[in-house]
């Protein structure tokens, strides 16, 4: 169990976003936040008021309209049972509140104080609060208990007998008796009995556990309909009320789909302004290190897109401490590719060379991406000697050959600059053939066949050089 100081939320309400988020608890909470799990009738009464939405005057209207059905029932119902067993008046309480108070209709999401008080309408958590604070306004030892998706009360008696009480029904006193109780529970709420022997259900809620389960069913109900704005504030509420790890985990949720919203809009440096200060302050960044590596990273690749890959260097070296060493390492290579990316066109090829030469011998940039980027300079670059003295000229096919073949060794063997310096080879050797194949028409043969000779002394194992010396021989032989 978790708890923080209230100068520390104090601090959080500095945060902007161009929502109307609220990071800090209302003031009732930090008050509230001291009490202990066993709350007195009127901590109930106010408590699960609040819970419910209900701020200032309006609070103030509901508590005290509230704490007059209570009265009026102490004053003058309660005396008529008092030859009643504790279980007796357990059970004419749940036929009472449900003849009096719980008047309107069962709804799976009516957990609200306030809707029940005007309209009667009710749900598991909502009946239940409201009998834990007639029934200790009773002097009934009532407490609440929770499963999974829902929550009822217990009454232990004199005798010291707990006996449950579901009270979304008048039939529910001791439920496990009645015939009837089964299809009056089971039929109007969905849910199954949970009986007193399995503990694996069900188990123990605080008084604070039950106002808390107030809040936790608004905040569902905002984020089923995707609000998840004013989801936040409740969730605060609810971990600093009861700083328990379920409420804090809770909260964290309620953080991350605000966050996940605004990343969805686009809007990642506000989801960072949001999350990156909150997770730091409570001691959640561990948590949402993946979420902060997304966010990160997308305004990361704004940058890029921007063709900024300086203004993305600068952003990340701002947001570093917040990621792990993978995701750092992973950014910081996309933005030198793009560097890398952008030297290619932006820089000459001495430069774009040296940057990518260097990128790749420290390990910034992966080598089999270095070497496809020196490859196509290289390979421009052999395009531009080629050009400056023409495709008819012999020089140019050979100036790019020897180009090539001075290359260091690692890059002269570039499977890229392998293919490029075979097409300029067996290029030349098609110009040869040509100017070979154009005298061999005219029959100049002793003029064919000195260009082939020239030709073969520069390269002596081409093929289809060797085969118009044998197509040559053949001529040379039948005259």
């Amino acid at each position: 169990m978790r708890r923080i100081s209230i100068i520390c939320f104090f601090l959080l309400s500095l945060i902007l976003s161009a929502d109307d988020v609220r990071v800090e608890p209302l003031e009732f909470w930090q008050s509230a936040s001291q009490w202990p799990e066993s709350l007195t009738v009127d901590q109930l009464i106010t408590a699960s008021l609040a819970a419910s939405g209900a701020q200032g005057g309006t609070l103030d209207r509901y508590v005290q309209d509230l704490t007059g059905q209570v009265d009026d029932f102490t004053s003058s119902v309660l005396p008529s049972w008092s030859d009643m067993s504790d279980a007796q008046k357990g059970e004419e309480l749940l036929l009472w509140l449900h003849g009096e108070v719980l008047i309107g209709n069962y709804h799976t999401d009516q957990t609200r104080m306030d809707i029940l008080l005007n309209r009667g309408d009710y749900n598991c958590v909502s009946s239940a609060v409201l009998y834990l604070i007639f029934s200790r306004a009773a002097h009934l030892q009532s407490a609440g208990e929770e499963t999974t998706d829902h929550a009822f009360c217990t009454v232990t008696t004199q005798e010291g007998d707990k006996i449950d009480v579901e009270t979304t029904t008048a039939a529910g006193f001791d439920p496990g008796t009645k015939k009837e109780f089964t299809q009056a529970f089971t039929g109007r709420t969905g849910f199954t009995y949970v009986a007193p022997g399995n503990y694996r259900q069900r188990k123990p809620a605080s008084d604070k556990d039950m106002i808390t389960l107030i809040l936790q069913n608004r905040i569902a109900l905002y984020q089923r309909r995707n609000d998840f704005v004013n989801a936040v504030g409740p969730a605060v509420d609810r971990w600093f009320f009861s700083p328990t790890d379920i409420n804090r985990r809770d909260m964290n949720d309620a953080f991350r789909n605000y966050t996940s919203r605004l990343n969805g809009q686009g809007r990642f440096q506000e989801a960072m302004d949001f999350l990156v200060p909150l997770s730091r302050e409570l001691d959640l960044l561990d948590e949402n290190r993946d979420l902060v590596g997304i966010l990160v990273e997308n305004q990361l690749i704004t940058f890029l897109n921007r063709d900024d890959p300086d203004g993305a260097e600068s952003f990340l070296n701002e947001w570093e401490t917040s990621l792990d060493e993978g995701k750092l390492h992973t950014l910081m290579t996309q933005i030198v590719l793009k560097k890398a990316e952008m030297a290619l066109t932006e820089l000459s090829y001495p430069d774009a060379l040296a940057l990518i030469r260097g990128y790749r011998d420290e390990g910034s940039l992966p080598r089999s991406r270095a070497d496809e980027m020196i490859s196509w300079l290289h390979q421009e670059r052999g395009m531009t000697l080629f050009k400056e003295t023409g495709a008819d000229d012999e020089a140019s096919y050979w100036n790019v050959i020897a180009f090539f073949d001075a290359l260091p060794a690692g890059e002269k063997e570039l499977p890229g600059i392998r293919d490029h310096r075979e097409k300029y080879r067996q290029n030349w050797a098609v110009m040869i053939h040509n100017r070979f194949a154009s005298l061999v028409n005219r029959k100049e043969y002793d003029r064919a066949g000195e260009v082939l000779d020239q030709a073969l002394l520069r390269d002596g194992s081409n093929t289809t050089l060797l085969k118009d010396q044998t197509f040559l021989d053949r001529i040379r032989n039948s005259r």
